[in-house]
């Protein structure tokens, strides 16, 4: 699947709400994803942009060198979303070193990726 170049300006623009992830932060979190777009800039590629709409929240994930990100945050929030992160990322890695056809792992990862969502948008409230 190809992915289309897009700016960080136009992302926001479209995205409701941005999470920003750093580079191989989420590796396993989303895979089986397809970015819709990526960004680039003057040293090259920044980051992929993941729409997570399919799964019933307007929620980008931009993960990256430079990932895009909607709002500025307090450290404090920063921090909790990074543990957020890391505990499903580390669920989703086991998922997939557990075996099974593809499309268990799939249903399996989606699972985690939507608990991952819910959690998040709850840290924000």
């Amino acid at each position: 699947m190809y992915k289309i170049r897009s700016t960080k300006k136009e992302v926001k623009e479209a995205s409701y709400r941005i999470l920003a992830v750093g580079y191989c932060e989420a590796q396993f979190l989303l895979k089986g994803e397809n970015p819709v777009c990526y960004c680039g800039g003057y040293y090259g590629w920044a980051c992929d942009n993941y729409d997570l709409s399919k799964y019933g929240y307007n929620l980008t994930i931009s993960t990256g060198y430079s990932p895009i990100s909607d709002v500025n945050i307090c450290k404090e929030t920063l921090l909790k979303k990074y543990d957020i992160i890391k505990k499903y990322e580390e669920k989703a890695r086991k998922i997939n070193n557990n075996g099974g056809t593809w499309e268990q792992i799939k249903k399996k990862l989606d699972k985690n990726l939507i608990a991952f969502i819910k959690e998040v948008l709850k840290s924000e409230e």
